[in-house]
């Protein structure tokens, strides 16, 4: 009911599955964002072990082959960008191995058993790379992460343009009084300023947001049309 009391606390899937789903049961008409309270950018990593320091070191080391790389399954925002990555941008062969979660994602990659892990910061990465047990070799945004920096983003290795991250946003459905969706938005914004939260969450590999509710749903909609794109582009579908 668009009363303020029946909030979404969700992720970038809501975004992606617009697309990727053929049989939505709701449309991005029937949601008004109240706020993106935080968000963790893409990354790749791989296992400690191997030789190449960074993205472009890995695709010199890997010619000739292909790649495999996991995520925490098919149709995920990391399983997306990557695929995407290599095959329009970096143009090279890749294969994706879903995996039943992040966890055991990671795992994999530590114990060497794939060449790449798709995933993003906040997922449990940054704390693995910050602590050795993964080797972080690019990050889809527009700046370095606090968190682990010296990892580059991809723009740094010749990818310029290109990002991607994992958002957590509050929303309300679509016919909510605006004046509702102001004081929600502000309250949001009020929690996300606040230093312990801060803090917190960019030692978890996530950068806080702060904006209006309009700038939310701004952002929203151009997440649809950008995830949307590269899921045509790849071809990806679910019904």
């Amino acid at each position: 009911m668009p009363d303020g009391y029946t909030l979404l606390a969700t992720t970038t899937a809501l975004a992606i599955n617009e697309t990727l789903h053929e049989n939505n049961p709701f449309s991005r008409t029937d949601l008004k964002a109240v706020a993106i309270a935080a968000s963790s950018p893409e990354a790749l990593a791989t296992s400690p072990s191997n030789p190449a320091n960074n993205l472009v070191d890995f695709l010199k080391a890997t010619k000739g082959r292909t790649i495999n790389f996991g995520s925490a399954g098919v149709g995920t925002g990391s399983h997306i960008q990557a695929a995407y990555l290599f095959k329009f941008l970096a143009k090279v062969p890749a294969q994706h191995i879903p995996f039943q979660g992040g966890a055991p994602a990671i795992n994999a990659t530590m114990a060497n058993q794939i060449d790449l892990l798709a995933t993003t910061l906040g997922g449990g990465a940054a704390a693995q790379i910050a602590g050795g047990k993964l080797k972080g070799l690019a990050i889809a945004a527009d700046k370095r992460a606090a968190v682990v920096p010296n990892v580059p983003t991809y723009a740094e290795q010749g990818f310029s343009g290109f990002t991607a991250a994992s958002w957590v946003g509050i929303f309300a459905p679509a016919k909510t009084d605006p004046k509702i969706l102001a004081t929600l938005n502000s309250a949001v914004n009020d929690t996300i300023k606040t230093p312990q939260v801060q803090k917190e969450l960019i030692e978890l590999g996530f950068d806080p947001i702060v904006g209006s509710q309009a700038q939310a749903d701004a952002m929203f909609n151009a997440e649809i049309d950008k995830w949307g794109k590269m899921v045509k582009a790849l071809g990806l579908s679910i019904k």
